[in-house]
């Protein structure tokens, strides 16, 4: 029976994980610049509206012990008792 040559496997094996980390780059290159494209090509709808700002006022919570964990109001504030 002949032996087995573990250097030619280990050689073998080191030049298959090359080869995939190698298309794994190139595939994320691919998709860098694929988005690249579409944001340089992309034209604006004009039907398309504008998304809204956040408003600040009272019911803005100032800071995280306002906002309660359940999603609910803060309590202190006038418009929402």
């Amino acid at each position: 029976m002949p032996k087995r040559n573990y250097q030619f496997e280990k050689r073998q094996k080191d030049l298959d994980k090359k080869r995939k980390r190698e298309e794994k780059r190139q595939r994320k290159l691919d998709r860098a610049q694929n988005r690249a494209e579409e944001i340089a090509n992309h034209v604006p709808d004009p039907l398309e509206t504008p998304p809204q700002e956040q408003q600040i006022g009272c019911c803005a919570p100032r800071s995280s012990r306002q906002v309660s964990l359940r999603g609910q109001r803060p309590t202190s504030c006038p418009q929402f008792p």
